[in-house]
């Protein structure tokens, strides 16, 4: 093999390796990415006291915007806990997102702990949080723990 032939050689890798980076790169940057976190929160309540919530909080983490249609409280018998309006005010869903665009959905904790505590099926607890997209796709994440010690989590 000639030094030519050689340099050849060494030049069509490296384009082949490139284009394979470059084609994996773009087909990342096209998928949606969107992750998402759930935390206990508390708010000073007008004319004193407090109030808790269990934030669902999502953010895109890919190119591709994603619209949110739905967040809410996955149950083990695959039904889900979800509120129209919190103390803090109405969902913001839908709501498009951007790369690195976030939005929080709040569930006010009394009326969480209502419903798994008076209204449940004997043997139901929460499992996930999660949230929804435009096309059907769900996306989730773990409970914080602090809903496992108030026993509303398996």
């Amino acid at each position: 093999m000639t030094g030519t032939q050689l340099a050849t050689l060494i030049i069509a890798a490296y384009g082949a390796a490139l284009s394979t980076f470059l084609a994996f790169m773009q087909l990342v940057r096209g998928t949606r990415g969107i992750a998402v976190y759930c935390r206990m929160a508390v708010a000073a309540a007008p004319g004193g006291g407090v109030w808790e919530f269990v934030v669902v909080q999502a953010v895109n983490k890919r190119a591709r915007p994603v619209t949110i249609t739905e967040a809410g409280l996955r149950m083990s018998n695959r039904r889900f806990f979800t509120q129209a309006a919190s103390n803090m005010g109405r969902k913001p869903l839908p709501a498009k997102l951007d790369f690195g665009d976030a939005v929080e959905i709040r569930f006010d904790l009394p009326e969480l702990e209502k419903v798994m505590t008076e209204e449940r099926p004997a043997g139901v607890a929460l499992s996930r949080a999660f949230v929804r997209d435009a096309e059907g796709k769900e996306y989730d994440s773990r409970l914080p723990r602090e809903l496992r010690e108030k026993g509303l989590v398996k």
